[in-house]
């Protein structure tokens, strides 16, 4: 309901705390279709809301694998990669990763990024990067804060629900 105030770039499947051997883009595109459904209508009341085609384009898949399983040479996935071409971009604005799973496919694209591009062009590339995360739903959250100790990284660390980021928006009064 607010994909007419950010700029959306690609909305990636992971695994999670609770799936950890699936992904699912099928749940993405569930809701996406459910979107478009009422998109027309979102649009007379304030404009500039993607089109649900346009939307269906920019979902990915991580590894159907969990946390640090999913990081290494040849872990790479359509999402890693998805992420290391929006960083590669010549656009000097952050990247802002949103993540409601487990961060393994952001992991990877740190690796690849370290293990692939000369010093300072991976130093300008994940500088670009602002992390906000529900909580660590993977092994791969505290590697990439322990790593990549500049990344811009929201986080309440650990697996508590009642004291996770996320309840701030899911609580009621």
């Amino acid at each position: 309901l607010y994909a007419n105030q950010i700029e959306i770039k690609g909305l990636v499947a992971t695994t999670s705390a609770w799936y950890h051997h699936s992904v699912e883009p099928e749940s993405i595109v569930k809701v996406i279709n459910a979107y478009g459904k009422v998109q027309p209508n979102l649009n007379k009341h304030e404009k500039g809301f993607p089109s649900a085609k346009s939307l269906l384009k920019l979902v990915k898949t991580g590894l159907p694998v969990y946390g640090m399983k999913g990081v290494g040479d040849g872990h790479d996935s359509e999402g890693s990669d998805w992420i290391i071409q929006e960083l590669e971009r010549k656009d000097e604005r952050p990247l802002w990763i949103s993540v409601w799973g487990g961060v393994n496919t952001l992991a990877q694209a740190l690796h690849k990024i370290r293990k692939t591009k000369p010093a300072n062009v991976a130093k300008d590339m994940i500088s670009k990067i602002r992390v906000y995360t529900i909580s660590d739903q993977d092994d791969s959250a505290l590697w990439i804060r322990e790593n990549f100790p500049g990344v811009f990284y929201i986080v309440s660390p650990g697996d508590s629900y009642g004291q996770a980021t996320w309840t701030g928006i899911n609580t009621f009064i």
